[in-house]
């Protein structure tokens, strides 16, 4: 029981650490670059910071939560209705995992988001994207926190 309750801090932990970052950079960070020169060049100095920790942080949240799955041996749990919440924290995490891992490393995003072109278009599309990501997840952590109680159905 004391390795599932530790997995469970540093679980917990690492949302804290992921979700809260990307909450910062979203309400603190992205809109401050208004009123910097080179709005590109400071975001990427800040997620050039920020992306190795939210990489360490998802990677504790997936064994955290991989051990959790294997302790309760709840992997049935993904086949029931009540627990789609399970689904829904799995489906978020692999996307962002994939966001961080893959889609970033490579580039893409910058890209698709028009990284060298104008620096006002840029900065909005960044700020709606991370929106985005805070509001899932919240939703997420909520549905979770709703659903782990058995509120959810």
């Amino acid at each position: 029981m004391i390795g599932f309750a530790i997995a469970l801090g540093l679980h917990l932990i690492g949302v804290v650490w992921w979700i809260g970052g990307l909450s910062f950079v979203t309400a603190v960070i992205i809109p401050g670059l208004a009123v910097e020169a080179e709005p590109g060049q400071v975001f990427a100095r800040v997620e050039r910071r920020f992306a190795p920790q939210a990489r360490i942080a998802v990677l504790l949240v997936g064994a955290t939560g991989l051990y959790m799955l294997w302790w309760l041996d709840a992997w049935s749990w993904f086949s029931r209705g009540g627990f789609w919440w399970l689904d829904l924290m799995v489906a978020y995490w692999l996307g962002f995992a994939l966001l961080l891992f893959v889609v970033e490393p490579l580039g893409l995003m910058s890209r698709v988001l028009g990284a060298n072109r104008d620096a006002g278009r840029f900065q909005r599309r960044v700020l709606r994207v991370h929106l985005v990501l805070v509001a899932v997840g919240l939703f997420v952590i909520g549905a979770a926190v709703v659903g782990a109680r058995g509120l959810g159905g």
